[in-house]
C-alpha cells in the first residue's frame, strides 16, 4: 500500500493556484491565506480541486441570479419569486433548483420571442494567459473570496482523523518490519 500524505500550507497554495488558473477571480482572493492550515488544513488536493469548482459554481449561480433578479439564498422568497414567473415552486428544495427552474423557463421564454425579436449575444473574448492557456480575464462570473470560502464551508472532509491514524500507525508497523 502506498500512502499519500495530505498537502502541507506551499502544497495547498500551488493546489489553489491550479485549480483557478485560467478562471476569471477577482483581487479580493487570497490564496496564501486559503491555504494556510485554518481554512483549508485537512483536504486532500482532490478536494481543493473540487473546492476551487464549486466556487465557480457559486459565482456562475450569483451571477445568474443576479441576471434573473431572484434572490435564492432565501428559498421561501424564491419560490414566491418562482411563482409570479410562473412557475411551479413545490417541488424546488435547494437553490441550484430553482436557479434550473428559472433557467428552463427564461429559455421558453426566448425562444417563443426569437423568432419575432432578433437578439444579439455578444461572444465573450477569450484572452492568452502568460503561459498560452486560454482564460477568460475580462467577462463572465468572477470567483470573489466569498464563493471559495463557502465551497470550504460546504466540503465534508473525506479523510478523517481516524483514517490518518490508521495510516501512521500502518506505517510505523511497516517500518518496524
Amino acid at each position: 500500500m502506498i500512502y499519500v500524505g495530505l498537502p502541507d500550507t506551499p502544497s495547498r497554495q500551488q493546489i489553489l493556484e491550479i485549480g483557478l488558473k485560467g478562471k476569471n477571480f477577482s483581487d479580493d482572493v487570497d490564496i496564501p491565506l486559503l491555504a494556510n492550515e485554518k481554512y483549508t488544513g485537512g483536504f486532500s488536493g482532490a478536494e481543493m480541486i473540487s473546492i476551487c469548482r464549486e466556487a465557480a459554481l457559486y459565482a456562475i449561480e450569483e451571477e445568474d441570479t443576479n441576471d434573473f433578479g431572484i434572490d435564492t439564498t432565501d428559498m421561501e422568497s424564491a419560490r414566491l419569486q418562482l411563482k409570479n414567473l410562473s412557475l411551479s415552486p413545490t417541488y424546488l428544495s435547494s437553490p441550484r433548483q430553482a436557479q434550473q427552474a428559472i433557467k428552463r423557463k427564461q429559455k421558453i421564454n426566448a425562444a417563443r420571442f426569437s423568432s419575432s425579436t432578433p437578439t444579439n449575444h455578444p461572444v465573450p473574448k477569450l484572452s492568452p494567459s502568460p503561459d498560452g492557456i486560454k482564460s477568460n480575464n475580462t467577462t463572465g462570473p468572477q470567483i470573489c473570496m466569498r464563493h471559495l470560502l463557502r465551497a470550504i464551508e460546504g466540503t465534508k472532509r473525506q479523510i478523517t482523523p481516524e483514517m490518518l491514524d490508521f495510516y501512521a500507525s500502518f506505517q510505523n508497523r511497516s517500518t518496524a518490519q
